[in-house]
């Protein structure tokens, strides 16, 4: 499945990179916007060597852009192939960027290539590290804001698939054909989300030499998902048997509800947490992990990370004030669904002072929704305060939001 032949009336554009071959194919016409929109690959190529400690380990990388392509792109060994539609003038590319295209099949010269999955079952092996590998670029090249916003996108395209009829663990060996196993979200967003949360439970360090461990170790080699654990334990010391059964061996993902209280006399924040998630279909009725809280007080905001190993859970958290919020999993590293009930002042705030690119985003969500519901004059001109400052953020995710947060305005007569 990794052998292609494409033939045609195609012209190349070729450049080198470290004594690699790397070229371009297309149709003549298309032949001018090959380079603009291909020719980040020798970057690409240079960041994952590095990454995962293993030199792009074939001798020439080819991408051919061809018409009626059935996907967007097949990782074939040193010669992808592509959807022509990736290829574009500059206003094309304004709107749509193959950058994450290339950079995904770049990442399965490596996972998916040189580590190939043992069988289909375990195919989140080559689909959730190339959809990783593809975030950690973007984290690399456009910053942690960046990274952080698409991070969340993809952890909401894995949550919206994996309900109902779909619910199943990560690793599968049940379906008919091979494709059923690629468009349930498991593989791509859902392999991405678990090894974003692996890297938070390990730590960058460890990650990242497991990473290296793991091509390390099996290059060249078929692997399953028992291959990866073992490289992450080496490098991070831990235990992690529990982690991948909860997370890739069963079903689902948890769902919190979150409530908070702060306590004067003591000069503590109660923070109760519940895990809500039906046991059905194999999701565990609790899940391990830890998770990072953060509290905002007068003094200042302080994360204290704490282990959630029960249904229902109290956590006593120092706070000199009333906090101005509680956020549960700091930086969203869980996927995961999550009930709080939040005031307005604690969404204003969050909206107009959150250091996180999301938690911004999500309070200009809610305040978009009061915006939309109240008819209290001064409370609105409050939310349109902080709205119009959003609107000039400096993450285009966040300005986004800002934006989406006015279209529920009715300013005309009702």
């Amino acid at each position: 499945y990794l052998t292609t032949l494409v033939a045609g009336e195609l012209v190349s554009q070729a450049e080198r990179w470290n004594a690699v071959l790397v070229d371009y194919w297309s149709a003549p016409d298309l032949a001018p916007w090959l380079r603009p929109s291909l020719g980040a690959t020798p970057q690409v190529l240079s960041y994952f060597s590095e990454l995962t400690g293993a030199r792009y380990p074939w001798s020439k990388y080819s991408q051919s852009c061809v018409d009626n392509f059935r996907f967007g792109g097949m990782e074939n060994i040193t010669a992808t192939t592509l959807t022509d539609v990736v290829l574009s003038d500059e206003l094309g590319r304004r709107d749509y960027d193959a950058i994450d295209l290339v950079t995904h099949e770049a990442a399965h010269q490596w996972f998916g290539n040189l580590l190939t999955c043992e069988s289909w079952s375990e195919i989140w092996l080559n689909e959730g590290f190339a959809t990783y590998m593809t975030e950690l670029y973007r984290e690399a090249v456009e910053g942690v804001d960046a990274f952080r916003a698409s991070m969340r996108d993809v952890q909401d395209s894995y949550l919206a698939q994996d309900r109902g009829p779909q619910r199943r663990p990560t690793v599968w060996n049940v379906y008919r054909d091979p494709m059923d196993l690629f468009t349930t979200g498991h593989a791509y967003p859902g392999g991405a989300a678990r090894l974003h949360l692996l890297r938070f439970v390990v730590g960058d360090a460890a990650f990242f030499r497991g990473l290296a461990r793991y091509v390390a170790d099996n290059a060249a080699s078929s692997v399953d998902t028992a291959d990866l654990r073992r490289a992450i334990e080496r490098e991070s010391g831990l235990d992690l048997r529990r982690w991948f059964e909860q997370w890739l061996h069963s079903a689902g993902y948890p769902e919190f509800a979150l409530e908070w209280g702060w306590d004067p006399a003591r000069r503590v924040v109660l923070v109760d947490v519940e895990q809500t998630q039906s046991s059905e279909g194999g999701t565990p009725s609790v899940f391990t992990l830890p998770v990072d809280i953060e509290v905002r007080d007068e003094t200042g905001a302080r994360t204290t990370r704490v282990t959630v190993d029960q249904r229902r859970q109290r956590f006593e958290l120092a706070a000199t004030t009333k906090p101005t919020w509680v956020v549960f999993d700091k930086h969203g590293w869980i996927p995961k669904r999550l009930v709080q009930q939040r005031g307005l002042d604690e969404w204003l705030a969050l909206a107009a002072h959150d250091d996180d690119v999301n938690g911004r985003r999500d309070a200009l969500a809610a305040l978009g929704l009061e915006l939309e519901r109240s008819r209290d004059d001064k409370l609105r001109w409050r939310i349109v305060e902080v709205v119009v400052a959003a609107a000039s953020d400096p993450s285009p995710a966040v300005r986004i939001a800002a934006l989406r947060a006015f279209s529920g305005v009715h300013t005309g007569p009702e």
